[in-house]
């Protein structure tokens, strides 16, 4: 375990010593906020809409009820780990600007929730899952860069919210094929 805590306090420093930029400073601090990608949610529901009609309004629900569960999931986590944050523990190696949250680093909810939503959503439109998984690596990595995280925080996100989106994925697939009518996941009237 202490060889896994060296790397990941390595891999940290790395990022803040060597993988900086000025631009990077403001696109990291956009990509680690919740509202700047409101539009995004937007957006893909709105393509849902115009897709699918009225089952986009399924994929919403889906949505909103799974952000709740991953959110809820990576803090229970968070409690239970306790592990503090960067900015808490490594004064030495944290940049100027980092964040010194209260709350706890493990696992990244942030990454969580993105990765949860990434996976949900790219089932229902095949066609989006590399943009969507070029957001969920910014939004990860910008965890990272700002101070919030470990890389191993983001990763374990990563991991838990991929799992909690492949399972509602699955759930509501074999939901739909009991349903007469229903498009089929990868379908060609969806992407």
């Amino acid at each position: 375990m202490d060889v896994l805590r060296a790397l990941d306090h390595a891999w940290f420093v790395r990022i803040h010593e060597t993988w900086r930029a000025p631009f990077l400073d403001v696109v990291m601090a956009l990509a680690s906020r919740k509202w700047p990608w409101v539009p995004m949610v937007v957006a893909v529901l709105a393509y849902s809409s115009w897709r699918l009609g009225r089952p986009a309004l399924r994929l919403a629900v889906l949505s909103v009820a799974l952000l709740v569960v991953s959110d809820l999931a990576a803090n229970t986590i968070k409690g239970e780990v306790r592990r503090l944050r960067p900015g808490r523990t490594l004064e030495s190696d944290a940049p100027a600007a980092m964040g010194r949250k209260a709350s706890f680093s493990f696992p990244s909810a942030a990454a969580t929730n993105v990765s949860a939503a990434a996976v949900l959503w790219s089932t229902w439109h095949p066609g989006l899952a590399v943009p969507l998984a070029a957001v969920t690596a910014v939004v990860g990595y910008s965890r990272v860069y700002r101070g919030e995280h470990y890389p191993s925080d983001v990763a374990a996100g990563t991991l838990l919210g991929a799992a909690l989106g492949g399972v509602v994925a699955l759930v509501d697939a074999r939901r739909r094929r009991r349903q007469p009518g229903a498009i089929a996941l990868g379908s060609p009237d969806r992407d």
